[in-house]
């Protein structure tokens, strides 16, 4: 994340304050998702919960080349949003 704030500020004119909203928000999803994801591993199995991740993740990458600039952030969004959930099963 740290490294993609110097393209955001200059692509999106974004000043400080928005940078950092972004970080935070960026951090705070992640953190309540490793809790949340965590706890579904250990319900589910921790196979179950990568391979949702693999499969999940792949329609929003198919369609990402033909989403316009809107759409590709709202796509990224799910994609980050799944992969992390993939985090908690593969590291523990």
């Amino acid at each position: 994340m740290t490294t993609a704030l110097p393209v955001i500020r200059a692509d999106l004119h974004a000043n400080l304050q928005q940078l950092e909203w972004t970080v935070n928000a960026y951090t705070l999803t992640f953190a309540v998702l490793l809790l949340t994801v965590a706890a579904l591993g250990d319900r589910f199995g921790r196979r179950l919960v990568i391979w949702f991740s693999i499969l999940g993740v792949a329609p929003f990458s198919l369609l990402l080349p033909y989403a316009n600039p809107m759409w590709t952030i709202v796509l990224t969004v799910f994609i980050g949003l799944i992969l992390a959930s993939a985090f908690p099963a593969i590291i523990v």
